[in-house]
């Protein structure tokens, strides 16, 4: 397979022969590689993009290889969640799209912390990767996970998340 690099070089003269196979081809016999070899790089990277997971990693890298000779883009900086904060005030409802909500924020601050879970998974994705995981997000989505909490600690002056693997990863 071509690597993300090779797959760059060649990004744009493929798409702007827009679908024409003869074009395509002398595209790729240009730089060594098939159609078959384009086809097989333009699935596997397009699918990273799109993954949530991927957290733009993968787009960040293409982006730099497309600039040929540019300095790489930065990655950007893991988002610590916030190690205190005091919430005045905590909504739980249930939104209209049917999904469990519970918002406790600052709005004084902007600290928020909002956890929602579905009642029931209506398409494929909900399925088989919500699968039940609550949802947390901080601070409108500077941390967010789908699962990661491994458990919540409740005392009457605190609550306490305590991160899986999965969690602490994209914590930190």
């Amino acid at each position: 397979m071509l690597t993300l690099e090779q797959y760059a070089s060649i990004y744009l003269p493929m798409v702007t022969a827009g679908g024409n196979a003869q074009q395509e081809q002398e595209i790729c016999t240009s730089h060594g590689y098939t159609l078959v070899q384009w086809q097989e790089a333009k699935d596997f990277y397009t699918a990273k993009m799109m993954d949530i997971n991927d957290g733009g990693k993968t787009a960040m890298a293409f982006s730099a290889a497309m600039m040929k000779g540019a300095a790489p883009a930065p990655q950007a900086p893991k988002i610590q969640p916030p190690s205190d904060f005091t919430a005045t005030k905590i909504n739980i409802y249930v939104s209209e799209y049917d999904v469990q909500m519970i918002e406790i924020n600052n709005p004084e601050t902007g600290s928020r912390i909002t956890l929602q879970l579905g009642f029931d998974a209506k398409d494929d994705f909900e399925k088989n990767y919500i699968n039940g995981r609550v949802h947390i997000c901080i601070n409108d989505g500077k941390f967010n996970i789908y699962g990661g909490v491994n458990k919540v600690e409740l005392s009457s002056t605190s609550i306490k998340f305590i991160f899986d693997d999965e969690g602490r990863q994209n914590a930190l």
